[in-house]
């Protein structure tokens, strides 16, 4: 009995559980840091992944903007081209402002295709205050209001905060350009007049 118990004793010692696999504990589980890395570089990786689809769509967002407000410009001054002061003016600028603004986006979206078009044209009696112009003759300016231009976002509820955009997943752009006729003569030719004083007649 003696040697028996003396055996199991030495199996259950420390001793006999030196090399084997300690038990798990709690302890031990949040102690652990192997493939901690792994969870750092997911992080990483999700951060980057967002921050490339919001610069994705930033720069469309600056893209289409400069292209609606380029055709709101060309329109404007095309039409103000126009505001001779003769009759019909109001009529011709209308339609070359139209015209000039009739261009498409490089950039094609879901929603209204990538048509750029004129919303309003509007005409002023000056160029500080928009005072409606009630005749051709009193048309000094002109005012072009593109229509809403809708952009689709890629990551469309992050950037809801950032630019407003609808639930829809895309936000609108619009522009607007006044301008004014401001003729101009470049190199005008001598005027010669004769002083018929001088002359004695």
């Amino acid at each position: 009995m003696k040697t028996m118990a003396i055996r199991i004793f030495e199996r259950c010692s420390p001793a006999a559980w030196k090399g084997r696999a300690p038990r798990p504990s709690l302890a031990n589980f949040f102690g652990n840091r192997r493939g901690s890395i792994a969870i750092y570089v997911g992080f990483v990786i999700t951060a980057l992944m967002g921050a490339s689809v919001i610069v994705f769509d930033i720069g469309r967002l600056a893209i289409v903007r400069t292209q609606v407000q380029n055709a709101a410009d060309a329109a404007a001054m095309a039409g103000a081209y126009q505001l001779d002061g003769r009759a019909g003016a109001r009529a011709r600028a209308e339609a070359v402002a139209r015209n000039a603004a009739d261009q498409s986006s490089g950039i094609t979206m879901t929603t209204g295709g990538d048509a750029i078009v004129v919303d309003t044209v509007e005409f002023s009696q000056s160029t500080t205050a928009m005072v409606a112009a009630t005749t051709d003759r009193n048309a000094v300016a002109v005012r072009v209001t593109i229509v809403p231009r809708p952009v689709d976002l890629a990551l469309g509820p992050v950037l809801a905060m950032l630019t407003g955009a609808t639930a829809t997943g895309f936000t609108n752009i619009t522009a607007d350009a006044t301008a004014t006729s401001a003729p101009m003569v470049c190199d005008p030719p001598p005027l010669m007049i004769c002083n018929t004083d001088e002359l004695g007649l």
